[in-house]
Order: structure tokens, then C-alpha cells, then sequence
């Protein structure tokens, strides 16, 4: 076990975990994450290039040094403590391609390199150099289309500098070995072996290390932050200012780190501002993941950055009414998306309704513009993706978008319902606002009957059908409390909670995605196949959206419920995993920090979850 402790401020939180990992990001889309082995591919440093992820450095290694015991999360930093006493301290500075690294002592440190696009793992067609220039070292990665087989047609498709400041002495190792990755073979996430490139070993106890596809402009980085590191590191330690504090100090100390991570996830790429899903390879802006996490940017007060995000989202809704799945988009299309957009749209019309805040932040030109855009997207959801008034959506839509013999919820879905009565709901609060009467009339006239109907087929009398011809017991009845809880009257959810819970409850803290008594369900986490994802895989983020949703139905009885998730969780974030970060899911049978290790819904719904129960 590895000794983790955390520390912010005057706070200190300690406890242990086996090899922890470490993220840090730069917020404007490049990260750099370790741990005391290469378990992933995704790991090292990373810098992003207009929605393009670039992997640069696979591992950082002061030789001769031992194992990690101990990693302290300053927030701002991570420092390690090795076996033979040297302590390492890792660093990212904000708004920079490069990393700094500093040792409480002169050591050999051996630089080993995977320059390639994120995704990308073909073997062949990597050219490096090493070389001097005035007082940097060089290494200039090329990549070229050549093959095995062809080396004559090659063409070259990018170029990649690292620049190093010098230190007292290197030497060229210039080879390349295989790293075999145990965290990717766990997950079913080939290719696990992959040969990377050493490149040299360098004499020294600082280092600055930036990257870029242009030489000078990473000369230039490395130059001005060699030069002015300590201010950097002072200026990124004052940033993290999170004081928020409740009675328990571990409760605290994850509600904190929830808070950063989300910030750090929170990125400017080509000028637009948004939140990635998830790290290490969920480095887009999905449009789901985004709304989810909008709340809890509200509940900070960062009103701003929640309408520079809906707004953009408002843009992007295509003639369908709908809106891409994610930017840069994809063939993969969201059902609901569209429809998150719109309960944080109304959430944030209300949260500054209520804090007599609606004119600093929402001009009435702001007001005509999302008043348009919801009649516009309604117009054709209702023409494309209604039948007999129900939201209609093909398989692979909804956010349980896998598929597994057959189960991919086509049809009508209950959380895509209540999504869609948040729409018409949002209508209905622009329409009266803007004192347009026969617009109001109409959402009235929507909600209503879809209200009506969605109460006929799918409540059961004991609890919320997923499908209105689909009786499995899912959780996604959570959803749609959360979207729209005047579906049903307060003791009939109370009945549908107390009728599911007991069949998607585990003991340690986590709710399943299916019934687990349905042949479907898979009690351990079973990777990149599927089969576990959305039948029987805990998610943190509708782990903690649950907890919201029993604390407001009824704190007492679900309490037990509650307080358990909440303890999964806070463990989840400080002693799992990436330390001070959520990650996105969990196997059935016992906790444990599976899939993406920083995602930005589940730090997103405890900092909700937190607030509300507290």
C-alpha cells in the first residue's frame, strides 16, 4: 500500500491505496497523469492542438530511486516520496504545453517518449532526433504513413518537438522497449503491449519539458517558464480556493477535490469553452456530461461560464432539434442531450431568478435568442422524434448507448420522456416571460398531455416502467425525478424508490444499472465489451444523482440508502483510483474506480449530492 495524503490550505487528510494515480491538466486540454508503473497507454503528458490530443511523454523515472510510498495532492502539484528518501515534485502549469519536475536532489532521470495522436497505435513509421540547440535539448518526433512492409511511399503526416532544458550532463539511450499495460488488459482495451521510445538520460534535480508541433513557439515556452517557475507554481497554488467546509473532514476534503477536479476539466480549446467528460480518453466535449455538471458550476457562482457553455450548446442544435452528441461531434447520436440542455437552461433561469441576478447575466436580446431556439427545437422534435405525443429514439441513444444481446432501449424511454417534459416546461417559463401567450398556451397544452400519458403507461402502480413496453427495473427512474419531478406525487415516488432499490442495491454503496436478478446482469466490470457498461456497472454520477433524489423524496426513510453512497463515494475520490478525482464507474460486486479514473459528472453530482444533503 502507498501512503496518500492530501493537503489544502491548513487541511490534511491521510489514508492509504494500492498505486495511486495521479492527473493533472493544464486547462486548455492537455493533462499529464502517473503512477509507479505504466498501467496505461493514456498515461503521461498530453497536449492538445484544436481538439487533436497529442501524446508526447510516457514516463518520467529517477533511476536507482525504488518504489512511490508516499503522494501528497497539493491540488496545484502532486509530490512523491520514493524508497531510497528522494521526493519528486510534478507540476502542469496552467495555460502551458510543458510540465515541470523537480527532485529534492541531483539523480540520473530517464525520459522515455510515445509520441503519437492519442488514439492512434500503429507501430511503425515513428522517426526521432535528438539534438542541442544553444542550451536545449531537442527531440523532434516525425511521424510518417510508411508501414513494415513499405518504407519507399512514406509520407510524413506530423512533427512533434520536446524541449528540454539542459541539465548538467545527458546521454542518449535511443531505444525502444515494450511496456505491457495491466490496466488496459483489465479492460479489454487493446492493444496492452506497445514498444515506446527512451530517449535519453539526463543529470539533474529541475526540469522544464514543453511540447508543441511548432519548434520555436516550444523553445520559447520552455525558455519563459524556466525563468520564472517559482512564480508560476505561487500564482497556480493561490488559484486553488476552495474553502468551503463541512463537520467531516473527509467529507470536506472530497467535496474540495470535486470542486478542483471539475475545474480541471473546464477547458479553452480554439476559443471555446467546455468541459471534457472524462480522462484519461473521454477528451471531447459531450454534450450529456457537459449539462449534467452545469449544476454544480452554478452552485459555485460561475454563472458566466454556464451560459458561454449553454449558449454554445443552443448554437450548435442542428435541423433535426437536436444537438451532436459531442464537439468535435460524432456518428454516435444523443436522444437526450438535447434534452439536459434544457433542464440546465431552466435551472439557470431559475437559480438567477432567485438570486435577483436575471439581468446581470441574461439580456433580454439573451432571452429572445434561447426562446427561439427552444421553439425551433421543439418545432422539430415533435415532427422527427414524436409518436402519439411520446419522445421517440432509435437504439444507442439514450446515455445507456451500448448494446448487448439485443438490450439497447429503443423506443420510448422514461427518462426520455421526462427530459422531454423539461423542454416543454422551459418553453412554457420563456413563453410567459417574453409575455408571449400563444406560445405559453401550446407548452401547456404539451406538458400536459405527455404528463398524462406517461402516467397511464409507464407507472405500474408500484414504480416507473423503463420502457413503456419494457417492465426491467433500471435506475433511470432517478433521472427522470431529477428532470421532472411533478411527474408523479411525492409518496408514489417514494413507492417506486422503495420498490426498485432492493433490486439494483449493493451493500457497499453502489446502485446497478440493471435488476440483478435479470440474465442480463454482470456482477464484475467486463471492459470494452459492453457487457457490463449498462448491465450491472455502478456509475458514480447516478450513484450520487440518486442519493439527491431520496434526500428530497424522503431524507429519512432512504437515508441509509444515501449515507452509504455518500461514504462510496467520498472513499471513491480520496483513496481510489486518481487521487482527488471520480471516476466513472464501479463493478457490481464490490467498490472500486473502473473506466475513465476524472469524470467530470460524478465529481459533478456528489458536490450536488453534498449540498443537498447538507
Amino acid at each position: 500500500m502507498t501512503k496518500v495524503v492530501h493537503t489544502l490550505g491548513n487541511s490534511t487528510l491521510q489514508g492509504e491505496t494500492p498505486n495511486p494515480h495521479f492527473i493533472l491538466t493544464n486547462k486548455i486540454g492537455g493533462y499529464f497523469s502517473l503512477s509507479d508503473y505504466q498501467s496505461s497507454r493514456y498515461q503521461g503528458a498530453f497536449f492538445c492542438d484544436n481538439f487533436d490530443m497529442f501524446k508526447v511523454i510516457e514516463n518520467i523515472l529517477p533511476l536507482n530511486s525504488g518504489k512511490v510510498v508516499k503522494v501528497t495532492n497539493k491540488f496545484y502539484c502532486i509530490e512523491r516520496e520514493r524508497e531510497n528518501g528522494l521526493k519528486e515534485t510534478l507540476f502542469m502549469p496552467l495555460f502551458h504545453n510543458s510540465i515541470g519536475y523537480q527532485l529534492s536532489a541531483e539523480t540520473d532521470i530517464q525520459i522515455d517518449l510515445d509520441v503519437r495522436k492519442a488514439y492512434d497505435v500503429r507501430e511503425f513509421g515513428r522517426y526521432y532526433r535528438i539534438y542541442k540547440e544553444k542550451d536545449k535539448i531537442i527531440i523532434e518526433f516525425t511521424k510518417k504513413t510508411d508501414s513494415k512492409e513499405d518504407k519507399t511511399h512514406a509520407k510524413q503526416e506530423f512533427t512533434v518537438y520536446v524541449v528540454i532544458d539542459n541539465g548538467k550532463e545527458f546521454r542518449k539511450a535511443n531505444e525502444f522497449y515494450q511496456v505491457s499495460y495491466p490496466f488496459d488488459r483489465e479492460r479489454n482495451s487493446w492493444p496492452w503491449e506497445r514498444y515506446v521510445y527512451r530517449s535519453i538520460i539526463i543529470k539533474a534535480d529541475r526540469l522544464v519539458i514543453s511540447f508543441s508541433k511548432n519548434k520555436n513557439k516550444a523553445i520559447q515556452e520552455n525558455e519563459k517558464l524556466l525563468s520564472n517557475l517559482r512564480n508560476v507554481k505561487e500564482k497556480q497554488q493561490m488559484y486553488v480556493n476552495i474553502t468551503k467546509k463541512f463537520e467531516d473532514e473527509k467529507m470536506t476534503m472530497a467535496y474540495r477535490s470535486a470542486c478542483s477536479s471539475l475545474d480541471h476539466l473546464a477547458n479553452v480549446i480554439s476559443n471555446k469553452k467546455g468541459i471534457y467528460a472524462g480522462l484519461w480518453w473521454f477528451f471531447q466535449y459531450w454534450t450529456r456530461d457537459e449539462a449534467v455538471s452545469l449544476r454544480a458550476l452554478m452552485i459555485q457562482g460561475k454563472y458566466d461560464l454556464v451560459k458561454d457553455i449553454l449558449f454554445r450548446k443552443l448554437k450548435e442544435i442542428k435541423d433535426d432539434g437536436r444537438i451532436p452528441n459531442r464537439y468535435p461531434a460524432s456518428d454516435l447520436e444523443s436522444a437526450d442531450g438535447i434534452g439536459w440542455v434544457m433542464k440546465r437552461c431552466y435551472d439557470l433561469f431559475e437559480e438567477l431568478y432567485r438570486k435577483n441576478l436575471i439581468t446581470e447575466y441574461l439580456s433580454k436580446d439573451d432571452l429572445t435568442f434561447m426562446k427561439k431556439k427552444v421553439e425551433d427545437s421543439v418545432y422539430m422534435l415533435l415532427k422527427r422524434y414524436t409518436a402519439q405525443d411520446f419522445a421517440i429514439n432509435s437504439k444507442l441513444e439514450t446515455w445507456m448507448d451500448t448494446e448487448y444481446r439485443g438490450d439497447n432501449r429503443e423506443g420510448i424511454r422514461i427518462e426520455i420522456q421526462a427530459l422531454r417534459l423539461c423542454t416543454y416546461k422551459l418553453m412554457k417559463l420563456l413563453c410567459r416571460t417574453m409575455k408571449d401567450d400563444v406560445g405559453h398556451n401550446m407548452a401547456v397544452h404539451l406538458e400536459n398531455d405527455l404528463a398524462k400519458k406517461v402516467r397511464e403507461r409507464f407507472w405500474n402502480g408500484r414504480y416507473l416502467k423503463d420502457g413503456v413496453n419494457d417492465e426491467t427495473i433500471r435506475p433511470n427512474v432517478f433521472i427522470a425525478h431529477y428532470v421532472y419531478p411533478e411527474l408523479l406525487s411525492n409518496s408514489q415516488w417514494e413507492k417506486c424508490f422503495k420498490t426498485i432499490m432492493p433490486k439494483l442495491w449493493n451493500g457497499w454503496g453502489g446502485i446497478s444499472t440493471i435488476d440483478k436478478e435479470n440474465p442480463l446482469f454482470c456482477n464484475y466490470h467486463a471492459g470494452e465489451n459492453n457487457q457490463s457498461y449498462h448491465r450491472g456497472d455502478c456509475w458514480y454520477w447516478l450513484n450520487n444523482l440518486a442519493a439527491v433524489c431520496m434526500n428530497r423524496v424522503n431524507k429519512r426513510k432512504f437515508k441509509e440508502y444515501a449515507d452509504k453512497i455518500l461514504e462510496a463515494s467520498t472513499h471513491e475520490i480520496l483513496f481510489s483510483g486518481a487521487i482527488g478525482h471520480h471516476a466513472e464507474i464501479s463493478s457490481a460486486a464490490n467498490r472500486e474506480s473502473k473506466g475513465c479514473l476524472m469524470q467530470a459528472w460524478s465529481a459533478a453530482m456528489y458536490i450536488e449530492m453534498v449540498e443537498e444533503m447538507f
